[in-house]
């Protein structure tokens, strides 16, 4: 797949239903990383000035033209709401998110030291439980481990 001519689609497609209302644009998760695969989600960013469940209809309705459709998510929402999120989620956020059109350095303005520590000890925590929650159930647990 030619992410790069997939992705200016999509932006022509966003571009075409909501225009002067978009915030920001990006790419999320292994697509955003280069780290890909034929079987990755392609996980887009969508912030407009606000959201309203109108909004998320249209979108649906536009992008599903759009090739490799079925592989399409990722996030839409507002800035607005974006902006009262919690902080330590935020910084998870920004950090896992490629811009392609605007910035997020006003949000990235609103977290501080303590937000990203707890987000860093939430991460921990959650690799935690999702590695004891799924070890005892393991296929590739056996005698050698």
């Amino acid at each position: 797949m030619d992410l790069e001519k997939w992705l200016e689609d999509w932006t022509a497609c966003v571009d075409d239903i909501f225009g002067e209302r978009i915030r920001f644009l990006g790419i999320q998760g292994s697509y955003g990383r280069g780290e890909a695969t034929a079987e990755s989600d392609i996980d887009v960013v969508l912030l407009l000035d606000g959201l309203q469940l109108e909004d998320l209809q249209a979108y649906d309705e536009a992008v599903s033209a759009l090739p490799m459709r079925e592989k399409l998510c990722g996030f839409v929402g507002g800035w607005e709401e974006l902006i009262h999120w919690d902080k330590a989620d935020l910084f998870q956020f920004i950090q896992d998110t490629r811009p392609l059109r605007g910035s997020l350095d006003d949000l990235w303005r609103e977290i501080t030291k303590e937000d990203i520590q707890r987000a860093v000890h939430k991460g921990a925590c959650d690799l935690y439980h999702g590695c004891v929650h799924k070890l005892p159930t393991s296929p590739y647990l056996d005698d050698s481990f």
